[in-house]
């Protein structure tokens, strides 16, 4: 239903007093759960409650999502670690290798020529 979080990265010019004084206030909060589930929520209102009082700098704000970064150049590339041996039973199989991303569900088909390349010297 809803996933969130937050980290806290306290640089080392922080002085003692708004050390203890975040350190108090985290306390409170332990569980975001249920800020998470309200309509009102945004995670600028929870940095707004962590930080009330201290002044900070926002670097920057993007949007999460979900994405798969698969593709055929990095299968190979992974398929490029395995040992030489395995790699020439691949090929001397014969068979197309079908591979699936546990991520997106994207389906690869590599062709033994293709991995007989993963073979020579470049």
């Amino acid at each position: 239903q809803c996933a969130g979080g937050y980290l806290v990265q306290l640089l080392p010019e922080v002085g003692r007093g708004p050390l203890t004084v975040m350190t108090e206030r985290l306390e409170g909060f332990q569980s975001v759960e249920q800020p998470l589930r309200e309509a009102s929520f945004t995670p600028r209102r929870l940095l707004d409650q962590l930080l009330s009082g201290m002044p900070f700098t926002p670097l920057e704000e993007s949007a999460v999502g979900f994405g798969c970064w698969c593709d055929r150049l990095r299968l190979l590339s992974a398929l490029a670690t395995l040992k030489r041996a395995d790699l020439t039973e691949l090929v001397a199989s014969g068979e197309l290798l079908e591979v699936r991303c546990d991520y997106c569900g994207l389906e690869y088909q590599i062709a033994p020529a293709e991995l007989r390349g993963l073979l020579e010297k470049s």
